[in-house]
């Protein structure tokens, strides 16, 4: 279920990206977030991605409808992950995780927002 959330990030509800997803049956509804928008820096995209054309600067971005009244972002549901993976490897270990190490591509620098909501940076 959270292995195309992080395709969500910085992301509008406008996007291809976002349209693409709810194709494959996201299991959850996509909603737009009034009070975020697409910065106008980033365009809602990485530099050099076409993307950035497409969705528009200004337009809301896509949250994940879990309830009526819950809605995440999805920096939250990845954050939720590593605190999860976090979990799991230390209970693997039988030892405490202080450090990790994440590669992350370039278009995917959102995700170290992600790395410090969740206490892992």
């Amino acid at each position: 279920m959270y292995a195309f959330t992080h395709t969500l990030l910085g992301k509008s509800i406008d996007s291809p990206s976002v349209e693409a997803l709810k194709r494959l049956h996201y299991p959850f509804e996509l909603v737009p977030v009034p009070s975020r928008s697409v910065p106008a820096a980033e365009g809602g995209a990485a530099a050099g991605d076409d993307e950035a054309a497409v969705a528009g600067v200004g337009s809301p971005m896509v949250g994940i409808k879990h309830s009526a009244d819950l809605t995440f972002q999805p920096e939250d549901l990845v954050a939720m992950s590593f605190q999860h993976i976090k979990k799991i490897a230390e209970a693997d270990s039988d030892a405490p995780v202080k450090d990790c190490v994440i590669t992350v591509r370039r278009a995917c620098v959102h995700l170290i927002a992600c790395l410090h909501s969740a206490n892992l940076m």
